[in-house]
């Protein structure tokens, strides 16, 4: 689903070009999506994991909440399946993310926000560094969930 991601993106910025003409990415930008990529492939089944219990512990997931999202939304609000929520079936999500685009789409989205504000972003800061970006998490407009994500 990062893979998915990683590609749309690239499309959609390519497309976005008034000029029809190949975005010209710095080495560091290159550097910088390409480290995001491999980074959330590497912790795919732990940021799946956190974000399913964050979500299934907050009063998103509690029936009685009034911020409590229907399972019936949770593919294309949150990127869950509702039907897998304790991940014990992988093919359900596998089939989910290859025939169900928005589902591939958020689930992507909220992997890679984990990623950037619990482990890239506390990293980079520690070290002293930077990205050209400053692991900015602008793709997810819901502050419920943006708060849900943070360390």
């Amino acid at each position: 689903s990062i893979m998915k991601f990683a590609e749309r993106f690239l499309e959609k910025y390519t497309k976005g070009n008034k000029n029809n003409e190949e975005p010209i990415w710095t080495e560091e930008e290159l550097q910088t999506i390409g480290g995001r990529i491999v980074g959330v492939l590497v912790r795919l089944d732990d940021l799946e994991w956190e974000w399913n219990h964050r979500v299934s512990t907050s009063t998103l997931g509690q029936p009685e909440s009034s911020e409590m999202i229907p399972y019936n939304q949770w593919k294309s609000i949150l990127g869950l399946h509702p039907d897998n929520v304790e991940q014990r079936c992988i093919k359900t999500v596998d089939m989910a993310l290859l025939e169900e685009n928005d589902f591939a789409r958020v689930r992507a989205e909220r992997m890679l926000a984990l990623f950037l504000l619990n482990i890239e972003g506390p990293a980079m800061k520690a070290s002293g560094n930077l990205s050209p970006d400053g692991s900015e998490v602008d793709f997810i407009q819901d502050n419920t969930q943006l708060k849900l994500m943070m360390p």
